[in-house]
């Protein structure tokens, strides 16, 4: 086997710095492109689309480095897949993930033609309060639905749907008001379109949470998970002091993670997850609503609470086995509902999963 050394630097775009000639691939199952150079194909099928996609066969080691981005919309490195979807694929031989924040408007695939081992974090999670204004890959499709918007100032949003719901929003105490209720969920089974969660439903005031990214990690060799890997929703805003208070933003679903490959991984201590976002709280006459948090995999996104004494707290995010909670209901204003919880896919002939792994997998 040909030994060839690479390196893939992600900052502002992706820049290569390649010793050696291309790896030889075995490609003489795969297609020819009209250059008549073969490809590799299949890369997805059955499990996103019906018949995969196809990569350039010359591809190369690579490492993605600790603290770099990298923006599925624009980066340069992004290979042009020939069949499938619109996808940002990165694609090497043998690949090490040592960390990295995944932004853009395509969902991200990540393949190796050896293995694909995970060192270090990959974060294709919202962030919505405190972070990065592009959106995470693949989130908020059009294909999410809006559910009933609150429709009053004081009435807090629904949180985004996607692999189950989002929680209700909460209204003024007895007062009767119809709740902001979540957009269904995604009744997906393979082949299906890889895609992120839902944004959570946004308050006259407030934002609702973004939805999780979409990442897919596949290998022909064996996937390794020896960190984390995080597509969850982001937490909903507080409600304003504007006059009585206005209600929370719900907060956003969690995306989808694929770990695709004979044999997969994930060791005791690393954290696979695609949790919802919490609501925000509801804002109380001359005091503002805290926003909600997000997930870390170990701890639960939680509702905002604790800043408005008359506005109605958060609803805490789903995760694990637990549903999106609802917005509560106060004297001012109601609080915003959970984000939903995501979807993770895991084919593997052989699955060696003791980390956390939130929501439970779907084993294909």
């Amino acid at each position: 086997m040909q030994v060839v050394v690479a390196m893939l630097v992600l900052a502002s775009g992706c820049r290569y710095f390649l010793d050696g000639e291309p790896a030889a691939l075995d490609a003489d199952a795969d297609a020819v492109d009209d250059s008549g150079q073969a490809d590799l194909c299949g890369w997805g099928a059955g499990l996103v689309s019906a018949e995969g996609f196809c990569i350039p066969s010359q591809v190369l080691p690579l490492a993605l480095q600790s603290g770099s981005t990298l923006d599925t919309s624009t980066d340069p490195g992004c290979l042009p897949v020939t069949t499938g979807g619109d996808y940002c694929v990165i694609a090497g031989t043998e690949v090490e993930l040592a960390g990295v924040r995944v932004v853009g408007d395509r969902p991200l695939f990540v393949l190796a033609t050896g293995d694909l081992t995970v060192v270090g974090p990959i974060d294709a999670a919202a962030h919505t309060v405190a972070g990065p204004s592009r959106p995470a890959p693949g989130a908020d499709p059009t294909a999410c639905l809006a559910g009933t918007l609150p429709g009053a100032v004081t009435r807090g949003g629904a949180g985004g749907s996607f692999g189950t719901a989002g929680g209700l929003g909460g209204v003024i105490q007895a007062s009767g008001d119809p709740r902001a209720s979540p957009g269904a969920i995604a009744t997906l089974s393979p082949p299906a379109i890889l895609r992120g969660g839902c944004r959570g439903q946004a308050s006259t005031t407030s934002r609702g949470g973004a939805g999780g990214g979409a990442i897919y990690l596949v290998a022909r060799g064996e996937i390794h998970v020896a960190s984390s890997i995080n597509g969850s929703g982001g937490a909903g805003d507080g409600g304003t002091a504007n006059g009585d208070g206005t209600g929370g933003g719900g907060g956003g679903a969690g995306g989808m993670i694929v770990l695709d490959a004979p044999l997969v991984e994930v060791i005791a201590a690393a954290r696979v997850f695609a949790d919802g976002g919490g609501g925000g709280e509801g804002g109380g006459g001359q005091s503002l609503g805290s926003p909600g948090t997000e997930s870390t995999g170990a701890v639960r996104g939680s509702g905002g609470a604790g800043m408005a004494a008359r506005g109605g707290d958060g609803g805490a995010g789903a995760y694990a086995n637990q549903n999106a909670q609802g917005g509560l209901d106060e004297q001012n204003s109601g609080g915003g509902g959970g984000g939903g919880a995501g979807i993770i896919w895991i084919r593997a002939a052989t699955p060696m999963l003791a980390g956390t792994i939130s929501p439970a997998p779907r084993l294909l």
